[in-house]
């Protein structure tokens, strides 16, 4: 939609490729429209033809066999500001905790990237237990080759729930709802502090 994400970072409006893996195709457009629901916004034209859903659930294969997929997928049907790979580990190839086998998996990412001139953004997990005492370059689950070649990390953590979270959120918690904070890890660009939400 080009609108700034939580407020204050300036968006760009753009074609969207979102490879959905893990769900069935009407629970990610009820997923869509709850998100809309939840910033209170209503859905452009522009907006509902960007996002460009390939729902993979079932069909998943290892990224250097999907990278080639994508690519031609893109030059027939881009260009896309973004791809989105939901989540990684379907297509993860070879043991997550192998430098080796993520650094083939991270150069089948930037092919992707190089070749469709688009932005490829995943979700990762963080391993089992407390991640909040690691420094966020750390927190992913596997080899450190992950965050090492990264350009952006942004890391959700739960944060207990006491006054000054609430403060800095600016709202009271529903029933069930826990605060989270969003760190991030920039290659290219300065620094930017947690944000709690």
């Amino acid at each position: 939609e080009g609108r700034p994400w939580l407020g204050k970072f300036k968006c760009e409006q753009g074609k969207v490729l979102y490879i959905n893996l893990e769900v069935e195709e009407a629970s990610l457009y009820q997923r869509f429209k709850s998100m809309y629901a939840a910033l209170g916004i209503k859905m452009t034209k522009a907006g509902a033809s960007n996002i460009v859903p390939w729902n993979l659930r079932g069909y998943a294969v290892p990224l250097d066999k999907l990278a080639a997929k994508i690519i031609r997928r893109c030059r027939n049907t881009g260009p896309y500001k973004a791809i989105i790979l939901d989540p990684l580990y379907k297509v993860q190839q070879g043991d997550e905790n192998s430098a080796e086998a993520i650094i083939r998996f991270c150069n089948a990412l930037d092919r992707i990237a190089h070749e469709t001139g688009a932005s490829v953004i995943y979700d990762h997990h963080h391993p089992k237990g407390s991640a909040g005492e690691r420094k966020v370059i750390d927190r992913g689950s596997g080899s450190g080759v992950f965050s090492r070649d990264a350009d952006a990390i942004c890391d959700l953590s739960f944060l207990d729930p006491d006054t000054t979270v609430l403060k800095t959120i600016g709202q009271q918690l529903a029933d069930g709802e826990k605060p989270m904070q969003i760190a991030f890890v920039l290659r290219d660009f300065k620094d930017i502090e947690p944000i709690n939400i």
